[in-house]
């Protein structure tokens, strides 16, 4: 389809996602691959707010959303409806090795979501304490609280 001339970007679903957000939720990274190569938009949000790089962290899809970072055009700060961002759905995974590239490719790590946590309050409430050294070591901030008044502290 792609040789064929097809419109890569095309949204045909009614929740707005594209073939980007399919092939992500999915972990077919060959797919994405694909459509990378053939110039996909890989900002377009769903009707969630989400990106393909998000849904493919929501997923715990590792690899798809490795292969999304090393796009020159992905943008890793940007969150759902529920204002989550990637790093957010990382954490809750616990995948210490997704959470590192989304630091290291610039995701602010003190984003919240609509309860105001951050990744390190998250992270903190969940017991993931490599995380929280991960985290705290890359610039999260310790005295930051959500809307409920807590810390990770």
């Amino acid at each position: 389809l792609i040789s064929a001339g097809c419109d890569v970007n095309r949204t045909r679903s009614s929740d707005g996602a594209t073939a980007l957000h399919r092939a992500a939720w999915r972990g077919s990274e060959h797919v994405v691959q694909l459509l990378l190569n053939a110039g996909v938009d890989c900002t377009r949000q769903d009707d969630h707010r989400r990106t393909p790089l998000l849904v493919a962290c929501q997923g715990d899809e590792s690899e798809t959303a490795m292969a999304l970072l090393e796009s020159s055009k992905c943008v890793v700060n940007v969150c759902d409806v529920e204002m989550n961002s990637a790093l957010h759905w990382t954490v809750a995974h616990e995948n210490q090795k997704l959470m590192t590239c989304l630091l290291a490719a610039g995701i602010d790590p003190n984003l919240r979501n609509f309860e105001g946590n951050t990744a390190l309050t998250l992270a903190a409430g969940l017991g993931f304490t490599s995380i929280v050294i991960t985290l705290v070591n890359n610039g999260a901030d310790c005295d930051k609280t959500n809307y409920e008044g807590e810390t990770a502290i």
